[in-house]
């Protein structure tokens, strides 16, 4: 389900509960819902593609807010990037903007650190390893490797969203996947990013602090 997603007027995070309350402007937002939110996001790292003549080299990332007492997963944020830090000229003017500055803006604007990835070989380190480095990112994200499985559960986990209307996404992020979907041979960032969120909500769900064990 594709609509337009709103950002949040004002936030307070509740360190206990694991969760940000979210206020949104009544008369700016039919369908984005004031209330408590269990946030995570999922990124994609840049990988090259080939598209005729063309390689292009882009990653996706995307921030999803879960509501507490609906169990509806709005996707809030989604961005293609390039690089880990903006890109620059010879006079530092910022000519490809950068994962850390939506990084940023979402801690911001959502106190949001969570991010989950799935990604073959040494990729994650090499990124990660510049992600944590970065000077202009704070504070620092939280990275979390999902349990990938791959007889297509992801895929079916974002079917069975789709089947009972649980998600909420972005126009935008809508057409990346169904460009990604028209070519099953080419990887799509966009639906990986997605898929890695969604898998980092069933494998840590939330729960009440009165239910969670000592330690989890």
């Amino acid at each position: 389900m594709s609509s337009p997603i709103r950002t949040p007027v004002k936030v307070v995070s509740d360190a206990d509960r694991r969760t940000s309350r979210l206020w949104f402007d009544s008369k700016d937002s039919q369908d984005t819902i004031s209330g408590e939110y269990y946030l995570m996001g999922g990124i994609s790292w840049p990988f090259a593609v080939v598209q005729g003549l063309r390689m292009t080299i882009n990653g996706y990332a995307v921030l999803c807010g879960m509501q507490v007492n609906t169990g509806m997963i709005t996707v809030f944020e989604n961005t293609s990037f390039r690089s880990v830090d903006p890109i620059t000229d010879q006079t530092n003017k910022i000519t490809v903007d950068g994962l850390t500055q939506w990084l940023n803006r979402n801690w911001m604007l959502y106190q949001a650190r969570i991010y989950w990835w799935y990604e073959q070989g040494t990729i994650h380190e090499r990124y990660a390893r510049i992600l944590y480095k970065s000077r202009m990112l704070q504070p620092k994200p939280r990275m979390i490797q999902c349990r990938w499985s791959d007889d297509g559960s992801p895929e079916h986990l974002l079917w069975i969203h789709s089947a009972e209307k649980s998600l909420r996404r972005v126009a935008a992020l809508d057409n990346e996947i169904k460009e990604g979907d028209s070519d099953p041979k080419k990887p799509c960032a966009a639906k990986h990013a997605l898929l890695c969120a969604l898998v980092g909500y069933e494998q840590k769900p939330w729960k009440d602090p009165k239910d969670r064990r000592e330690w989890e």
